[in-house]
Protein backbone atom coordinates (compact mmCIF):
# COMPACT_ATOMS: atom_id res chain seq x y z
CA UNK A 1 0.00 0.00 0.00
CA UNK A 2 2.55 2.22 0.94
CA UNK A 3 4.67 1.74 -2.37
CA UNK A 4 1.25 2.60 -4.25
CA UNK A 5 0.87 5.62 -2.31
CA UNK A 6 4.20 6.55 -3.32
CA UNK A 7 3.95 5.86 -7.15
CA UNK A 8 0.84 7.89 -6.77
CA UNK A 9 2.74 10.65 -5.26
CA UNK A 10 5.30 10.75 -7.73
CA UNK A 11 3.61 10.24 -10.78
CA UNK A 12 1.56 13.31 -9.43
CA UNK A 13 4.97 15.59 -8.96
CA UNK A 14 6.03 14.48 -12.40
CA UNK A 15 2.55 15.74 -14.04
CA UNK A 16 2.61 18.89 -12.04
CA UNK A 17 6.18 19.18 -12.98
CA UNK A 18 5.33 18.85 -16.76
CA UNK A 19 2.28 20.55 -16.57
CA UNK A 20 4.65 23.42 -15.84
CA UNK A 21 6.72 23.17 -18.36
CA UNK A 22 4.21 23.12 -21.26
CA UNK A 23 3.07 26.51 -19.55
CA UNK A 24 6.04 28.05 -19.50
CA UNK A 25 6.33 26.76 -23.48
CA UNK A 26 2.80 27.62 -24.51
CA UNK A 27 3.86 31.64 -22.88
CA UNK A 28 6.88 31.40 -24.98
CA UNK A 29 5.51 30.56 -27.84
CA UNK A 30 2.41 33.19 -27.11
CA UNK A 31 5.60 35.88 -26.48
CA UNK A 32 7.43 35.21 -29.80
CA UNK A 33 4.18 35.58 -31.75
CA UNK A 34 2.96 38.62 -30.02
CA UNK A 35 6.12 39.96 -30.61
CA UNK A 36 6.50 39.02 -34.36
CA UNK A 37 2.80 40.40 -34.65
CA UNK A 38 3.78 43.68 -33.39
CA UNK A 39 6.57 44.41 -34.50
CA UNK A 40 5.54 43.95 -38.31
CA UNK A 41 2.86 45.98 -37.82
CA UNK A 42 4.94 48.67 -39.16
CA UNK A 43 5.40 47.22 -42.33
CA UNK A 44 1.72 46.73 -42.36
CA UNK A 45 1.08 50.70 -42.13
CA UNK A 46 1.20 51.58 -46.13
CA UNK A 47 -0.66 53.87 -47.63
CA UNK A 48 -2.42 51.91 -50.01
CA UNK A 49 -4.60 54.20 -52.32
CA UNK A 50 -2.72 53.45 -55.35
CA UNK A 51 -3.50 49.76 -55.24
CA UNK A 52 -6.02 49.69 -57.20
CA UNK A 53 -4.33 50.96 -60.54
CA UNK A 54 -0.69 50.20 -59.53
CA UNK A 55 0.77 46.77 -59.22
CA UNK A 56 2.18 46.07 -56.04
CA UNK A 57 5.41 45.77 -58.02
CA UNK A 58 5.28 49.27 -59.46
CA UNK A 59 4.12 50.73 -55.78
CA UNK A 60 7.31 49.06 -54.12
CA UNK A 61 9.87 50.29 -57.49
CA UNK A 62 8.20 53.57 -57.31
CA UNK A 63 8.46 54.53 -53.63
CA UNK A 64 12.14 53.13 -53.39
CA UNK A 65 12.66 55.39 -56.73
CA UNK A 66 11.83 58.42 -54.42
CA UNK A 67 14.09 56.85 -51.43
CA UNK A 68 17.38 56.72 -53.56
CA UNK A 69 16.14 60.03 -54.96
CA UNK A 70 16.01 61.43 -51.17
CA UNK A 71 19.15 59.44 -49.82
CA UNK A 72 21.66 61.46 -53.05
CA UNK A 73 20.10 64.70 -52.11
CA UNK A 74 20.40 64.65 -48.00
CA UNK A 75 22.73 65.92 -46.08
CA UNK A 76 24.99 62.98 -43.50
CA UNK A 77 22.68 63.39 -40.46
CA UNK A 78 20.55 61.21 -38.35
CA UNK A 79 17.70 61.72 -40.61
CA UNK A 80 20.11 60.23 -43.66
CA UNK A 81 20.80 57.15 -41.07
CA UNK A 82 17.43 56.75 -41.05
CA UNK A 83 16.45 56.58 -44.67
CA UNK A 84 19.64 53.96 -45.41
CA UNK A 85 17.28 51.65 -42.37
CA UNK A 86 14.08 52.47 -44.65
CA UNK A 87 15.66 51.83 -47.33
CA UNK A 88 17.40 48.54 -46.05
CA UNK A 89 14.01 47.56 -44.88
CA UNK A 90 12.76 47.84 -48.61
CA UNK A 91 15.46 45.66 -50.11
CA UNK A 92 14.88 42.74 -47.34
CA UNK A 93 12.81 40.36 -48.64
CA UNK A 94 14.33 40.56 -52.30
CA UNK A 95 17.95 41.16 -52.55
CA UNK A 96 19.30 40.84 -48.92
CA UNK A 97 22.75 41.96 -50.08
CA UNK A 98 21.38 45.15 -50.69
CA UNK A 99 19.62 45.31 -47.44
CA UNK A 100 22.93 44.38 -45.71
CA UNK A 101 24.75 46.88 -47.33
CA UNK A 102 22.33 49.66 -46.45
CA UNK A 103 22.40 48.37 -42.87
CA UNK A 104 25.76 48.88 -42.20
CA UNK A 105 25.72 52.30 -44.32
CA UNK A 106 23.51 53.04 -41.13
CA UNK A 107 26.30 51.19 -38.72
CA UNK A 108 28.39 53.12 -40.19
CA UNK A 109 27.02 57.08 -40.06
CA UNK A 110 25.27 56.02 -36.76
CA UNK A 111 29.07 56.02 -35.21
CA UNK A 112 30.32 58.54 -36.98
CA UNK A 113 27.43 60.46 -35.30
CA UNK A 114 27.53 59.15 -32.40
CA UNK A 115 23.94 58.46 -32.56
CA UNK A 116 22.82 54.90 -30.43
CA UNK A 117 19.77 55.02 -32.12
CA UNK A 118 21.39 54.21 -35.01
CA UNK A 119 23.23 51.58 -33.71
CA UNK A 120 19.85 50.00 -32.44
CA UNK A 121 18.29 49.99 -36.32
CA UNK A 122 21.44 48.85 -37.45
CA UNK A 123 21.47 45.98 -34.62
CA UNK A 124 18.01 44.94 -35.72
CA UNK A 125 18.23 44.95 -39.28
CA UNK A 126 21.16 43.10 -39.65
CA UNK A 127 19.22 40.18 -37.70
CA UNK A 128 16.92 40.19 -39.74
CA UNK A 129 19.79 39.68 -42.47
CA UNK A 130 21.12 36.83 -40.36
CA UNK A 131 17.91 35.06 -39.48
CA UNK A 132 17.15 34.91 -43.10
CA UNK A 133 20.76 33.03 -44.33
CA UNK A 134 20.11 30.87 -40.46
CA UNK A 135 23.05 32.48 -38.66
CA UNK A 136 21.67 32.31 -35.41
CA UNK A 137 24.39 32.52 -33.29
CA UNK A 138 26.05 35.40 -35.19
CA UNK A 139 22.31 36.93 -34.67
CA UNK A 140 22.52 36.49 -30.89
CA UNK A 141 26.05 38.27 -30.84
CA UNK A 142 24.57 41.31 -32.22
CA UNK A 143 21.81 41.74 -29.87
CA UNK A 144 23.73 40.46 -26.92
CA UNK A 145 26.03 43.49 -27.86
CA UNK A 146 23.11 45.77 -28.68
CA UNK A 147 21.72 45.11 -24.98
CA UNK A 148 24.66 46.02 -23.87
CA UNK A 149 24.46 49.51 -24.85
CA UNK A 150 20.63 50.15 -24.04
CA UNK A 151 21.42 48.67 -20.01
CA UNK A 152 24.27 51.62 -20.55
CA UNK A 153 22.52 54.14 -21.55
CA UNK A 154 18.83 53.22 -19.66
CA UNK A 155 17.04 53.07 -22.54
CA UNK A 156 14.04 51.45 -21.55
CA UNK A 157 12.34 50.67 -25.14
CA UNK A 158 15.09 49.15 -26.86
CA UNK A 159 15.78 47.06 -24.04
CA UNK A 160 12.27 45.43 -24.21
CA UNK A 161 12.48 45.37 -27.73
CA UNK A 162 16.21 43.60 -27.57
CA UNK A 163 15.14 41.43 -24.85
CA UNK A 164 12.49 40.36 -26.97
CA UNK A 165 13.95 39.25 -30.16
CA UNK A 166 16.77 37.60 -28.21
CA UNK A 167 13.68 35.30 -26.77
CA UNK A 168 12.67 34.49 -29.59
CA UNK A 169 16.40 33.71 -31.22
CA UNK A 170 17.21 31.34 -28.60
CA UNK A 171 13.81 29.47 -28.70
CA UNK A 172 14.08 29.28 -32.81
CA UNK A 173 17.56 27.40 -31.21
CA UNK A 174 15.70 25.52 -28.81
CA UNK A 175 17.14 26.82 -25.82
CA UNK A 176 13.64 27.31 -24.22
CA UNK A 177 15.10 28.12 -20.60
CA UNK A 178 17.40 30.94 -21.96
CA UNK A 179 14.43 32.32 -24.02
CA UNK A 180 12.02 32.20 -21.55
CA UNK A 181 14.37 34.23 -19.13
CA UNK A 182 14.50 37.19 -21.63
CA UNK A 183 11.28 37.42 -22.12
CA UNK A 184 10.44 37.11 -18.01
CA UNK A 185 12.80 40.10 -18.57
CA UNK A 186 10.86 41.95 -21.01
CA UNK A 187 7.68 41.91 -19.11
CA UNK A 188 8.02 44.57 -16.66
CA UNK A 189 9.23 46.62 -19.51
CA UNK A 190 6.49 46.60 -21.44
CA UNK A 191 4.02 46.70 -18.88
CA UNK A 192 5.59 49.99 -17.78
CA UNK A 193 5.40 51.06 -21.16
CA UNK A 194 1.92 50.49 -20.90
CA UNK A 195 2.03 48.12 -23.82
CA UNK A 196 -1.52 46.43 -22.92
CA UNK A 197 -2.00 44.68 -26.72
CA UNK A 198 1.22 42.34 -25.23
CA UNK A 199 0.67 42.48 -21.65
CA UNK A 200 -3.24 40.99 -21.60
CA UNK A 201 -1.86 38.26 -23.36
CA UNK A 202 1.13 37.64 -21.49
CA UNK A 203 -0.75 37.83 -18.10
CA UNK A 204 -3.31 35.28 -19.45
CA UNK A 205 -0.80 32.61 -20.82
CA UNK A 206 1.32 33.22 -17.44
CA UNK A 207 -1.79 32.04 -15.13
CA UNK A 208 -1.93 29.18 -16.74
Amino acid sequence: MNMNMNMNMNMNMSMMYLGKIVAKSFVVLLFAWLFLYGTSLHAQNVDNSDQQVDSPELIWSSKLDSMLLLEANSKQDTLLARLYFDIGEMYLENDLQKAQEYYFKVKTLSEKLKWNEGRYLYAVGYVDVLGKKELLDSAIVILRESLDWAKKENNELWKAKLLGNLGILNFMKEWHVTALEYFEEAIPLFEKMDDRFMMAHLYQAARE
